[in-house]
């Protein structure tokens, strides 16, 4: 029988060649076969460096499957429990919620059903796992306690926590030692640094302006647990036998006992997929420890996709068939339209099923259209006033009342700079030279905030999970008169970091009563 990714290489190429895909990664795995992998086209484009089937890739939030993997190991040699509440675990992790911090389980972490979603704003950082599950308590929920499915990275950063602190050891060593050499996945990598010094890496890669342009690694080593793994096809065709097999090595030993492989993929909660395909396709409806579950042509399927910063993956498979699939690329957007064409055409073949010529589905114009590649773009300001500051600008006075550090016990420091950055000085193309504020929060430097008059205004480029977003932002003012014939002065700000919550309130250090 003809490989099955040998007979799709014309479709990769020209998949690869209408979505400009710098490089991409694929293992298919059959029944009692050995993984099938293939690479095409470059993890280094400037440096025309092939990828190839050992290069790392980001897998982003498909490492949420492997920390359940290894908290499910950790459960079988009676370390951690699904059903017990996490605080046994570590006393130090509260939840907003109260009932949450009295009942929550790593069950309800590794099924988004505690009430807290998103929150995407809290990381990365360079503080401690330990220092978020003490920030955690801070963070107002959007949802009642094991209401609805709502995704969480911040959930799963913390569930690799509470294996750490019950462990002993780190979220890295444990999944090193517990899942990556057991299933011989001897170039899996959890953080950044790893990624990033290993010379056969692949460069992460997003269209910007209609140009393909080469991004850094981005370190979110904070929520590996939920993002941080780096894999290759021939690794992640291993990962993907070990689901065939029902959670046994390559050598049969049961790593994770029926039982608990069972509970990982028995579908826990109402799952709305995001997958964006629209009618006639195949979305998941239910989502289990790390794994998202429905049908594919009546067929049981298992999925997880995963999207960070220049790199984006999806793991798929049919458990009854024992068929997967798993695709890497080091483009950030989009995803959806070339990973749905690939894996349902593998399956398809694999299945003895006619063609139906996915990838003409996905294919609305020629080229595709610029929107397509924004769709990680978003402005949170709606419906906002004339921008005044080429009219006014030179006018206001007391920029510097702006100026200083800013603190939220769940988000930690923001420092507001006034600067006269301009044109002549790298600074925003608007400032002309005059004053102008920048923000500076967790990794991110020197963020431009444009005035939409009086206290209010925009902060561009901010940079949660996989979003680029425009974001309001509003200082407010003390009560009592201050200095320099100002009425009031400025007592914190309000930015909307996590829009299914109230926006986040900053105090400036030195004004709290």
């Amino acid at each position: 029988m003809r490989k099955l990714i040998e007979q799709n290489v014309d479709l990769i190429r020209r998949e690869m060649a209408y979505w400009s895909v710098p490089g991409l990664a694929l293992a298919v795995v059959r029944d009692g076969k050995e993984p099938e992998t293939a690479a095409f086209g470059w993890r280094d484009q400037e440096a025309a460096l092939k990828a190839e089937t050992d290069t790392l890739f980001g897998v982003a939030s498909c490492s949420k499957s492997m920390t359940a993997a290894m908290i499910a190991v950790l459960c079988g040699q009676g370390v951690l429990d699904l059903d017990v509440p996490v605080r046994r675990y570590a006393e130090e992790l509260k939840f907003y919620d109260e009932e949450a911090t009295r009942s929550a389980t790593l069950r309800d972490m590794l099924c988004h059903r505690t009430g807290l979603g998103g929150h995407d704003g809290v990381w990365p950082d360079s503080i401690s796992r330990r220092e978020l599950a003490e920030r955690l308590r801070y963070l107002r929920p959007s949802a009642p306690f094991r209401s609805r499915f709502q995704y969480s990275n911040l959930v799963y950063a913390m569930a690799g926590y509470v294996a750490e602190r019950a462990a002993g050891s780190s979220w890295e060593t444990l999944m090193r030692e517990l899942i990556f050499e057991p299933l011989h996945m001897d170039r899996t990598r959890c953080t950044a640094e790893e990624l990033r010094t290993d010379p056969n890496h692949a460069g992460p890669y997003q269209m910007i302006d209609g140009a393909l342009r080469r991004l850094p690694v981005w370190n979110v080593d904070l929520a590996g647990p939920a993002a941080s793994v780096s894999s290759t096809a021939e690794d992640m065709g291993r990962w993907l036998q070990f689901q065939l097999e029902g959670g046994r090595t390559p050598e049969g030993r049961q790593l994770i006992s029926e039982e608990l492989f069972a509970e990982l993929h028995r579908g826990q909660i109402d799952y709305p997929d995001s997958s964006g395909m629209g009618e006639g396709f195949f979305p998941c409806d239910r989502y289990g420890l790390g794994w998202a579950s429905g049908r594919y042509r009546e067929r049981r399927f298992q999925k997880h996709t995963g999207k960070i910063d220049g790199y984006s993956s999806i793991q798929a498979y049919l458990p009854d068939e024992k068929i997967g699939v798993a695709v890497l690329m080091n483009l950030h957007s989009p995803a959806v339209p070339i990973f749905y064409t690939l894996v349902y055409t593998i399956l398809d073949q694999a299945l003895g099923l006619p063609d139906v010529g996915w990838a003409q589905r996905f294919h609305t114009a020629e080229p595709p259209a610029p929107d397509l590649y924004r769709d990680c773009e978003l402005d949170l300001t709606g419906e906002i006033e004339k921008i005044v500051w080429e009219a006014e600008a030179a006018q206001r006075t007391g920029w510097e009342d702006y100026g200083g550090v800013y603190e939220n016990p769940g988000y930690g420091r923001l420092t507001v700079r006034c600067s006269r950055k301009g044109r002549e000085d790298g600074g925003d193309k608007d400032g002309g030279g005059k004053s102008r504020l920048f923000i500076d929060f967790r990794d991110m430097k020197d963020l431009p905030a444009v005035w939409l008059g009086e206290d209010r205004f925009r902060v561009d480029g901010v940079k949660e999970d996989i979003y680029t977003m425009k974001i309001p932002l509003t200082f407010f003012r003390a009560d009592r008169a201050e200095r320099e014939g100002r009425d009031k002065a400025v007592r914190g700000l309000r930015f909307r970091l996590e829009p299914m919550v109230e926006e986040i309130e900053f105090i400036k250090c030195g004004e709290r009563k």
